[in-house]
């Protein structure tokens, strides 16, 4: 079976002619909208949420890696073994565009030669192909059973994952380790209200789908009018394209900078606006962002984006509103 089945929480797994894997979130629709602008264009190329997912007997896991665009200046890897984790390593600042992935699985779980499962989660905002992937002399590796649901996640760089050092720790895949999902991470930093960068042709079908956007739009937009128009449009597209899947709509989250003016109007405007537009769809709940987070530096990374602690609550808020609301 092909290595490539390894990997989860990625559209596809594309092998380079030089034999590299590289998994990728979006089509090639999707990637033509994000070109427009070369800094989004890099975001699309990482393999936020992506992950090996294998059952071995393995004593070691080994690859090789090359990293092209990087949307932050630290990349790490978060491993989980039979559901509990267990390491994060990588380096922060980025040093080294090549470098080896290596583990010794029986530093955590002994050296028994039963199976176990083993999830390795990809630096989430870089651009990574891997190469050699190899177990242990004699050991075998199949897919990890799949998960029953899928989530979908769009949104911005919140979503993406920024600022979170550990790939594991956005709230995107928090909300689908709580829910036992697999997800679709199409979190794309610096992006705002688009309906192109919906592709109805994509071959993932999700059963829930959360939608958060609006931080970008708020310094985006000169007039409500125009926030109003691009959201509706989104929006319309997404309930056409997915019609009946339940969706959450999360507001944007708190920012240091919230109380200022901007041309469009205030932040609660933005939050208000957004939040009356997504309730006006029968598919879809809304979620105050502002609820979220903690309206404190402590739980940011640069005031913007949440930092790991940030996306804990960000993540327990969301899960509750989706088990509250049966979603």
């Amino acid at each position: 079976m092909s290595q490539t089945s390894w990997f989860k929480n990625c559209l596809r797994v594309i092998q380079k002619e030089d034999g590299g894997l590289w998994p990728i979130r979006f089509t090639e629709a999707q990637f033509d909208a994000y070109r427009s602008s070369e800094a989004r264009h890099i975001r699309s190329l990482c393999a936020s949420g992506a992950m090996i997912d294998i059952v071995t007997d393995s004593a070691t896991l080994t690859f090789d890696y090359s990293i092209g665009g990087a949307a932050r200046n630290w990349l790490y890897f978060d491993l989980y073994i039979d559901g509990m984790f267990v390491q994060s390593s990588g380096q922060a600042p980025i040093t080294d565009k090549q470098g080896t992935f290596h583990v010794d699985l029986t530093n955590f779980c002994g050296t028994s030669a039963d199976k176990r499962h083993v999830s390795l989660y990809l630096p989430h905002l870089v651009e990574m192909t891997l190469f050699n992937i190899q177990l242990s002399a004699g050991a075998s590796a199949e897919p990890a059973a799949p998960r029953a649901k899928n989530l979908l996640a769009l949104g911005d760089s919140i979503t993406q994952g920024m600022d979170a050092k550990r790939p594991a720790a956005a709230y995107p895949l928090l909300v689908a380790q709580a829910l036992d999902m697999h997800v679709l991470n199409h979190g794309v930093g610096g992006y705002v209200f688009n309906a192109s960068s919906i592709d109805p042709t994509m071959s993932y079908q999700p059963d829930l789908i959360t939608v958060a956007y609006g931080t970008n739009d708020w310094n985006s937009y000169q007039t409500i009018d125009a926030l109003r128009e691009a959201c509706i449009a989104y929006m319309d597209k997404l309930t056409q394209t997915y019609p009946g899947v339940p969706v959450l709509f999360l507001t944007p989250i708190w920012r240091k900078d919230w109380n200022e003016p901007k041309p469009m109007g205030t932040f609660a405007q933005l939050c208000t606006i957004l939040g009356d537009i997504a309730a006006s769809y029968a598919q879809v709940r809304v979620l105050d962002g502002l609820k979220l987070v903690p309206h404190q530096l402590l739980f940011m990374g640069d005031g913007v984006h949440p930092n790991d602690e940030g996306f804990q609550y960000m993540a327990s808020g969301i899960v509750r509103a989706i088990e509250e609301g049966n979603m």
